[in-house]
């Protein structure tokens, strides 16, 4: 019997370079880049990260497939750090939510959620994220909307 063929994935892959608290650069991949920053920002992304945050996204690369952001990810980590510095200094503008995505934005390097994100998780990531429509704020886990729940102007 012929194996089933491979599902291909429809998710986006990036190479991300996170700028960690002491100036260190990381470099890592995803497909999911809030779910990732999140992880990170918790400190359950990386053995790295989780002893010099915070982190804040440094640039980001689109690849085809994983295995393209694989082989980036590689030669990023082998080059000097004059060279990293080369990249999160480079033209690129950090990646922008899809046009039909309303659940974040990148503002100055940082990872913006919205209240919509925020809604359609059912509670709150406790991200300290600005717009977080649960009362009190910033607490993982709690499920309690504030009475505006768009969230607007909450939270900073």
């Amino acid at each position: 019997m012929p194996a089933a063929p491979r599902r291909r994935s429809s998710s986006r892959w990036l190479v991300y370079l996170l700028r960690c608290a002491d100036g260190s650069l990381y470099t890592g991949i995803t497909n999911d880049l809030p779910k990732r920053m999140l992880a990170h920002a918790a400190g359950r992304a990386s053995k790295y990260t989780r002893s010099r945050l915070p982190v804040e996204l440094a640039a980001s690369e689109p690849q085809k497939s994983k295995s393209a952001a694989l082989k980036r990810e590689v030669a990023i980590k082998r080059l000097p750090r004059a060279e990293k510095e080369l990249l999160v200094a480079g033209p690129k503008p950090a990646p922008q939510p899809d046009s039909g995505s309303a659940d974040y934005s990148i503002e100055n390097g940082l990872l913006v959620f919205t209240a919509t994100y925020h809604l359609k998780r059912g509670f709150c990531c406790g991200s300290g994220c600005r717009h977080c429509p649960y009362d009190p704020k910033h607490v993982a886990g709690n499920r309690s909307l504030t009475s505006n729940p768009s969230g607007a102007n909450q939270c900073d």
